[in-house]
């Protein structure tokens, strides 16, 4: 482009690949845009080449790591266990409401119906949340 405004301005020079006229110089930036276009479609296969062949492998790493994390947390669990550690929430609940839960639930209600009750009357259950009023 720079030689053909050069070649407008000081019509004594042109350059020698510097097109002659209008249609030249579409012809040239066609060729320059397929090349350019070939170059970016080469390297995205090449891209997508090396993602796919790097993927197997990162997949097996993680895959290890993972089977190394559970062991981990299994042979951690076992060993608080066997320190009579009592894993897991603690109980929020005191003992005389879990008592009337059981007592009820032998008694035949059902889960829904005794959670129930147990919000109109007010009772704070294992939730994050305060029971509503």
């Amino acid at each position: 482009m720079r030689e053909l405004s050069r070649a407008l301005l000081e019509p004594d020079v042109v350059a020698d690949d510097a097109p002659t006229s209008i249609e030249a110089t579409r012809t040239q930036r066609r060729r320059q845009a397929a090349a350019t276009e070939a170059a970016a479609l080469r390297r995205a296969r090449q891209e997508r080449a090396a993602r796919e062949s790097g993927t197997p492998m990162l997949a097996g790493v993680a895959e290890m790591e993972r089977e190394l994390i559970q062991a981990r947390t299994r042979d951690g669990c076992a060993a608080k266990r066997a320190h009579g550690v009592r894993l897991g929430h603690p109980a929020t609940l005191p003992a005389e409401i879990v008592a009337r839960i059981v007592r009820e639930r032998e008694a035949g209600r059902g889960w829904s119906a005794i959670a129930a009750d147990l919000t109109a009357e007010g009772v704070p259950t294992a939730t994050c949340f305060p029971a509503s009023p």
